[in-house]
């Protein structure tokens, strides 16, 4: 019965981009007291990034991926926060999320390269000077009472 009829024919153009990816950073610890905390978070795919937090501090810019923010009381109170970064601006992709725990330390922290001293003990630590131009590395030797 389609003996008259033309053949039609038609072309579909499916793009497929890659899935965004969102890195907020790793879990870390600060003193209670500090006034802020640079953040630094990375996406792909995603042109930026918005952070909320699961306290009550304040972020500089929270539409930025690289944010200070200011805890509040309320997050020392409760010894740590969950900072999370959500991507924006991925055209037709979904939103995707991570987050990481800001923890908050009463007792004073050290941090010599690698390893992080916390301490409410007489603690002798040697710290090597960096940017030292000798050929045999300066040691200081320093007690403190945190």
């Amino acid at each position: 019965d389609n003996v008259n009829c033309l053949a039609v024919s038609d072309i579909v153009v499916i793009t497929i981009s890659p899935e965004p990816t969102v890195n907020a950073g790793p879990d870390f610890t600060v003193c209670t007291g500090i006034a802020s905390v640079q953040l630094n978070g990375q996406v792909t795919v995603a042109t930026g990034g918005k952070w909320k937090t699961s306290g009550f501090g304040t972020f500089s810019d929270a539409n930025i991926l690289a944010p200070t923010y200011s805890p509040s009381a309320a997050d020392f109170t409760a010894g740590s926060v969950t900072l999370t970064l959500t991507t924006t601006g991925m055209g037709s992709c979904r939103e995707k999320t991570n987050d990481f725990v800001l923890s908050f330390s009463t007792i004073p922290l050290i941090n010599a390269g690698s390893t992080l001293y916390c301490s409410a003990i007489l603690t002798t630590i040697g710290v090597n000077e960096s940017g030292d131009t000798s050929t045999a590395p300066n040691i200081i030797v320093s007690s403190f009472y945190p």
